[in-house]
Formats: C-alpha cells, sequence, structure tokens
C-alpha cells in the first residue's frame, strides 16, 4: 500500500506542473521510502513477550536491521547507567535473545547457553520494566526464586537499579546445577557476595517462547540448518557383546522401558568394529542409521505437526538433520512393526537440558531407502515430558 500511495504521488507530479506542490509532494516520497525501508528492516521474532521487550529499549538500542546466525552487541541506559546488551540472531534472520550480558565472554564458556539466555533475559526485564511488581508476580508464579547470599531478595532490592546494575557489574563467575528437575545457578559478585536463582527445567520458561512459538522455531531452524563442515563424529564402542554370528550390540540407555533405547550394532572383522549397514540385517542397520550420525546420507520427508492443527511438509538431506539434533539430546528408538517390506517405529529426541522430548513417527519402505535413500518421518515437536498424551503408548500407530 505504501509502495501504491509513492507511485499516486509520482503520477501526480508528472501531471502538476506546480512546483511548490512538486517539492511537497517529493517530500513526502522521500518520506515515505524512508518509513519503508525501516519497516522492512525492522527484525522480526517468534517471542511476543521478546517483541514487547524489544519495544521497551531504547532507540539506540533497537537494531534496524536483521541478521543471519549473528550476535551483536548495543548499549542500554538504565538510571544513568550503561550496561550492555546481547543481541542474538538465528540463521532464519529472527531476534531470538535480548539479555544483560553480566558476564563478558560467557558464550564461549562449556556452560548451558539456553540457561545462560534465560538469567540474561530475566535481568534484562527486570531493568527496563516500569512495574517492578507485574515481574516479581510473574516470577512467583513461574516457581522461579531469586536469593543474594542466601537470602530472598525482596522488591526493594530491584527497585534500586543503579544498585542492582553495580552489584551485576562485579560477577566473576558463574555455577549451573541441574538435577533433571530444576537449575541452580549462582552468580559469584565481588566481595565475596553471591546471588542465586532456582527455576524449573520447563522449556518454554527457559525459552521465553510458548508451544505455538517453539513449533515455529523449531520448523524454521531445522529446515534451514545446514551440517558444520568440519564437525567429525568418533563411534565410541565400548565393549559390544555378541548378537549373533559376526553382529555384535553395545546395550546402552533406554528410555522408559528396555524396548525403547538407543542400542547400537556392529560388524567384526579382523579384530576392528564398524557399524552395521547391510541389506541383509535391515532392523539393524536402519536403527543404526536413527540412531548416530551415519556415513550413508539420505533424504528425509518431514510432516511436522505444529500447535493448533497445523502441519508443514519439506524434505531434509540426513546429514543435516543429524547436525540439528547434534548437541543437547539424546536419541531412542522403539520398533513398532517389520514385514519385511515396510518398517515403522518411534523415535524420541529427548532434550538434555529441560523437559521437552520432540517424537518422530517413521516409515522406511525397505526397497525405496536402499535403492533412492529416501524414509518417511511425521515430527510433534517440544512435548512436555510429563504430557501424559504421550506417556501411555509410544508404540500405539493410531496415536
Amino acid at each position: 500500500m505504501i509502495f501504491q500511495m509513492m507511485i499516486n504521488l509520482v503520477n501526480k507530479n508528472f501531471i502538476r506542473n506546480d512546483a511548490n506542490v512538486c517539492k511537497i509532494d517529493f517530500a513526502i516520497v522521500l518520506w515515505l521510502m524512508l518509513l519503508t525501508q525501516s519497516v522492512v528492516a525492522q527484525p522480526y521474532f517468534y517471542s511476543q513477550s521478546l517483541s514487547e521487550m524489544y519495544t521497551s529499549l531504547s532507540e539506540s538500542c533497537r537494531i534496524g536491521v536483521s541478521f543471519s546466525d549473528t550476535l551483536i552487541y548495543c548499549d542500554e541506559t538504565v538510571r544513568g547507567e550503561n550496561i550492555p546488551v546481547a543481541c542474538e540472531f538465528d540463521k532464519s534472520g529472527a531476534l531470538v535473545h535480548l539479555g544483560l550480558r553480566f558476564l563478558p565472554g560467557v558464550d564461549t564458556l562449556p556452560v548451558n547457553q539456553t540457561v545462560i539466555r534465560f538469567i540474561e533475559r530475566a535481568l534484562l526485564s527486570e531493568l527496563i520494566s516500569n512495574d517492578i511488581n507485574r515481574i516479581l508476580t510473574g516470577i512467583r508464579g513461574r516457581n522461579i526464586s531469586v536469593a543474594l547470599n542466601s537470602m530472598p531478595v525482596r522488591a526493594s532490592f530491584f527497585q534500586d537499579k543503579r544498585n542492582v546494575i553495580n552489584l551485576l557489574k562485579t560477577t566473576s563467575g558463574i555455577n549451573i546445577q541441574y538435577d533433571q528437575i530444576q537449575y541452580e545457578v549462582t552468580l559469584f559478585l565481588g566481595s565475596q557476595q553471591e546471588m542465586s536463582f532456582i527455576f524449573p527445567a520447563d522449556n518454554e520458561l527457559l525459552t521465553g517462547m510458548d508451544k505455538k512459538e517453539l513449533d515455529d522455531w523449531f520448523a524454521a531452524n531445522l529446515k534451514n540448518h545446514r551440517k558444520q563442515q568440519d564437525r567429525v563424529v568418533i563411534h565410541e564402542y565400548g565393549s559390544p557383546e555378541l548378537h549373533y554370528d559376526t553382529v555384535f550390540v553395545s546395550f546402552n540407555n533406554i528410555y522408559r522401558i528396555p524396548q525403547i533405547n538407543n542400542d547400537l550394532y556392529y560388524l567384526k572383522t579382523n579384530d576392528k568394529f564398524s557399524l552395521v549397514f547391510d541389506e541383509k540385517l535391515i532392523v539393524e542397520t536402519v536403527k543404526n542409521t536413527l540412531l548416530t550420525p551415519f556415513h550413508y546420507q539420505y533424504n528425509i520427508n518431514i510432516s511436522h505437526r505444529q500447535y493448533g492443527g497445523r502441519e508443514d511438509n519439506f524434505e531434509i538431506y540426513s546429514c543435516d538433520f543429524d547436525d540439528f539434533f547434534f548437541d543437547g539430546f539424546d536419541r531412542f528408538f522403539g520398533l513398532i512393526s517389520f514385514d519385511g517390506e515396510m518398517l515403522k517405529g518411534t523415535l524420541f529426541f529427548s532434550d538434555r537440558h529441560s523437559n521437552s522430548i520432540h517424537m518422530a513417527r517413521v516409515e522406511v519402505e525397505i526397497d525405496t531407502f536402499f535403492s533412492e535413500g529416501k524414509m518417511y518421518m511425521q515430527i510433534n515437536s517440544n512435548i512436555p515430558r510429563h504430557n501424559n498424551e504421550y506417556n501411555e503408548s509410544p508404540f500405539d500407530e493410531t496415536q
């Protein structure tokens, strides 16, 4: 519509020869062009809460362009104090993180970066908010506790924002404890002080996104993910046990029941082990290809079932698919059926850092898999592990 307005104004100037009108109209055209450029250049978000946080920042910290897979910084001013704000874009160009960078270089530490982002986002939200009571009510409602030197902090502590900023500027280290249920994060501050945060390992809480937003993020990033070229996967064979003939099995972890596991199968030749990939050993071959990054590349036709009954269909290379789930997930597979021509099963991706799983119904037509390198998956993403709908019968084909 803005472009049409510009065209109308230009056409109008060709018809009318009044110099003053031309000056006014071209000034309006220039203003509309700048406005259009600004609108197009604004970053987009998966998270509504992050979008609202962005609009609360000062103009100096609102990024006027979108980047891809980039982390940049800006300075925000709160009560006369400058604070560094980390702004992170994903591969799709969406702004996925805004947070107070309380510890320089924390993004390079070998710690859970999702938890780091949560703390950074929570601290920034508190510092730029004009309604501290609303923030504190939200904190209590999500079972989050904050303590300074082992004493619960009061509202008055957060209301003195300059004191909070100066205290956080003395951060020298961080410690993260996780017991599969909740996190305890401790910031080591100056004068031997400590600030601690305890919160549940809830995926929506950690990411700041609801189920719909998480599904949108998952779909966009899975489709756009490309394997890191320099990544090398080394298989740890351990001490596999004889399965039959020359086939050995390495018994690994299980997911709830023994039938859902991440056991791997090997062939032993000349005292060396290699992962099974053989048309005569179909079940073992399919399990190996699903549970670990494999030398054999194939195509996966994916139907992604999303929040609200939406469905997205796309195709992805197995190397990109494997790389997407390489960090932060444990894989498990359970065989449903195999009739010699079609293999069906359930593949689970269990998030090591939250209560979330992704679940894929896998169908492999054996001839097509070996001749054309193709398989089909129907994926349900971001399922809380306490969701009983998916806990009763993971092998029920009617689900």
